[in-house]
């Protein structure tokens, strides 16, 4: 958070990118050192992992970056490449969680990118349309829901999340409100872990859910200020998008990400994942670099792009 106040907004994108390329050759140098490592075919996690600790950490690192360069990178022919090079990283990760989040998103940004001018041919007519076309689309998923599950080569337990999910929100009744600390996961021997493990018949240090571990370890008072945090970013990422600031789009997509990884996974509700609600959060104001960008002259835009590589471009 520090960092991002230091630099500002356009070299904190800039960073992010910068960041996200560097770890995604770590994946190759790790193949090339610990191919062993770096892509397992054995345990209860299969799959490409890199030089992350895990697989489901690697994904929503690469979905950050796939939203960063669909938001800012200025190549159209670049960002779809770049989508479908981390679509290839997720399937040989065989995270379905991660794949499923990167359809969404790439569909989020399409909607999100051309959200104004939609509105401006449409004119009052857009807000009941795209209201009618989201319930339109929510119903043909739940009907398809146990299709699309199996499809993916999942169960209908989700790997048996669900029986986690069972032992878990029985421990969270018993403490609803403050929860039983931050550390309760660190010993699996002890109440409420060790009743959740006997429950489920086999051992796990995570809920597998964000907000059922946060409100394991914070309870319900932890839950309410982390979704306070998320509802404030997704308002500021809004208001961006209104004013045709891609940083807006950015913190929009960056929510989404947290809210369907944090479906299956714990670690969107901890670590550098609040971090990055309270940066995008932050940015109130305008990026300079995407906007002069696209309201300059076509020569002036070409060397904007090539000074700030961040400048606004048309969705994939």
């Amino acid at each position: 958070v520090v960092l991002a106040q230091l630099l500002g907004k356009d070299a904190f994108v800039r960073c992010l990118l910068r960041s996200g390329y560097i770890a995604i050759g770590l994946i190759f140098v790790a193949l090339a050192v610990q191919p062993g490592l770096a892509y397992q075919n054995w345990g209860p996690a299969p799959g490409l992992r890199g030089a992350f600790v895990h697989k489901n950490t690697m994904a929503p690192c690469l979905l950050v970056i796939a939203a960063a360069v669909l938001c800012f990178h200025p190549d159209r022919r670049f960002r779809r490449g770049f989508v479908a090079f981390v679509a290839v990283l997720l399937f040989f990760g065989q995270t379905t969680t991660g794949l499923a989040t990167l359809a969404v998103l790439v569909f989020l940004n399409m909607v999100l990118s051309s959200y104004l001018g939609v509105v401006a041919r449409l004119g009052r007519a857009a807000g009941s349309l795209m209201v009618a076309s989201t319930m339109v689309l929510g119903v043909v998923v739940a009907q398809s829901f146990n299709s699309i599950v199996r499809l993916s080569g999942k169960d209908l337990t989700f790997s048996s999340r669900t029986v986690i999910w069972e032992g878990v929100t029985t421990a969270i009744r018993q403490r609803p409100w403050l929860g039983y600390g931050y550390g309760v996961w660190q010993n699996i021997w002890v109440d409420p872990i060790l009743a959740i493990n006997l429950h489920n018949g086999f051992l796990v240090a995570e809920s597998h859910s964000a907000p059922l571990d946060l409100m394991l370890r914070l309870g319900i008072v932890g839950l309410v200020l982390y979704l306070v945090q998320v509802v404030s970013t997704a308002r500021v990422g809004w208001r961006g998008l209104l004013r045709g600031d891609p940083l807006g789009r950015m913190a929009l997509l960056v929510v989404a990400v947290i809210i369907l990884v944090g479906f299956s996974e714990s670690l969107t509700a901890f670590g550098i994942w609040p971090a990055l609600l309270i940066v995008f959060g932050s940015f109130k104001g305008t990026s300079g670099a995407p906007l002069r960008a696209a309201s300059a002259p076509p020569r002036v835009r070409r060397r904007i792009a090539g000074r700030y590589p961040v400048a606004s471009g048309r969705a994939t």
